[in-house]
């Protein structure tokens, strides 16, 4: 019977263990990163310096500015993108944005530019903004559920890849599925 007490004994052998972990990193890392990176790096690095400097707005951009829903619009157009890459770091990029514009809100109701009403939080105001940027109409409550889901996305990439979003590119089809 295993004691409790000693942490080796609940543990598997140290052989299945690290075959487990095997199988499960060999899922989701992409085996062929190093080649991809070399051959792409240019170009990546080209992309994330135009994502960055379409989606970056001076610092006192109010947040009734056009600016922002043309930024977001913008992010939309990139997260729906059939290039992987592209798609992950307009994730993380897109929940940045987001906690700018919600800093903005708060300035702008701080200096009185926004009415503060219950119910009526910063995030709200955020995703009224993100909904009126959306070319194509639909529920809101549906666009509302689709920027939720997006944040939780761009969340666990920005996790994953902390402050390099290069790292975003060592990642397989199979964690793009988990994400």
């Amino acid at each position: 019977m295993p004691d409790a007490t000693h942490p080796t004994s609940l543990q598997a052998p140290v052989s299945k263990q690290y075959s487990e972990i095997d199988i499960i990193l060999n899922d989701i890392y992409n085996t062929d990163a190093r080649m991809f990176i070399f051959g792409h790096i240019a170009q990546i690095r080209d992309f994330w310096y135009e994502l960055k400097t379409t989606s970056s707005l001076p610092l006192h951009t109010k947040c009734g500015d056009p600016c922002w829903m043309h930024c977001l619009e913008h992010l939309d157009r990139i997260v729906e993108s059939d290039i992987p890459i592209y798609s992950r770091l307009a994730y993380v990029e897109l929940v940045s944005v987001l906690d700018a514009l919600k800093r903005s809100i708060q300035k702008d109701r701080k200096m009185g530019l926004l009415k503060s009403s219950i119910g009526r939080r910063n995030a709200v105001v955020a995703m009224d903004i993100y909904v009126q940027a959306q070319k194509i109409k639909t529920d809101p409550k549906a666009i509302r559920k689709q920027l939720n889901n997006r944040v939780s996305i761009g969340k666990r990439w920005a996790r994953l890849c902390g402050n390099s979003p290069l790292r975003l590119l060592f990642f397989s089809a199979n964690a793009e599925r988990m994400m």
